[in-house]
């Protein structure tokens, strides 16, 4: 068994190869390390192979990190939408089932998802908004 592979089993705490894919980049540069200490100087391993690894885990660490901005850039921008909306008359579903109407007076989170809290009391989900504006009218 070569050194790579058994640092990977001993990593992994068995030998299911889909371990592999969990590990972190901490754990994958432990192994490569291992890999470069444990190898015969006369018969070295491919280093490019190892690094070519190396930067695919580095470049799947940006994608994840990059992921991530996005998400709270999108959260950030529901906020932003929801909080444009303080003033206005809406008119929308409350958390139990009910049609309600009014004058949004602030904006909450929880968990990131924005919600619109009347002067009233009331709170409405933004998902669950069926109206914006003067529609008074609209419902006679």
């Amino acid at each position: 068994m070569s050194a790579i592979s058994a640092n990977t089993a001993a990593a992994a705490g068995s030998t299911d190869p889909n371990r592999l894919a969990e590990l972190d980049s901490q754990e994958f540069l432990g192994i490569i390390l291992a890999e470069l200490q444990n190898q015969d100087p006369l018969s070295p391993n491919d280093t490019n192979a190892l690094v070519e690894q190396l930067s695919s885990v580095r470049s799947i660490e940006s994608d994840i990190a990059l992921t991530d901005k996005l998400e709270a850039l999108v959260s950030d921008n529901r906020v932003a939408n929801a909080s444009s909306l303080v003033g206005r008359r809406v008119e929308g579903i409350d958390d139990a089932g009910n049609s309600v109407v009014g004058t949004v007076g602030a904006v909450r989170t929880n968990d990131g998802e924005p919600s619109l809290l009347l002067e009233d009391g009331t709170r409405i989900a933004v998902e669950r908004l069926t109206a914006v504006g003067d529609f008074a009218e609209s419902l006679r």
